[in-house]
Formats: C-alpha cells, sequence, structure tokens
C-alpha cells in the first residue's frame, strides 16, 4: 500500500453468522500496526478474515 489521500484498511470478518466490517485511514507503518494487532485480537475470538 501507498500513503495517500484514497488510501484505507478495510477488512471484513467473520463468526458463526455475524459479519463485521472495520475501516481506518492507511497511515503508513502505523496502519499497518493496526492491521496486526487487530487480526491477532479478532483472530483469538474466532473471527475469520473473508476480505481485506
Amino acid at each position: 500500500m501507498e500513503d495517500g489521500d484514497g488510501d484505507e484498511i478495510r477488512i471484513i470478518r467473520a463468526v458463526n453468522d455475524d459479519v463485521v466490517e472495520d475501516r481506518i485511514a492507511f497511515h503508513g507503518n502505523g496502519g499497518e500496526q493496526w492491521l496486526r494487532d487487530r487480526h491477532q485480537q479478532w483472530t483469538a475470538e474466532g473471527y475469520e478474515q473473508i476480505a481485506s
């Protein structure tokens, strides 16, 4: 990903029948770290990433 005005991180995940979408503006390394931190949390909660 490159920095820019239209860039964002968008994640769609599901557990059982619950589908959840999260998004933040992409801000370089900080955005990448946000994604890694959240991925670990969501995986621990049983969510499976279905799109990003």
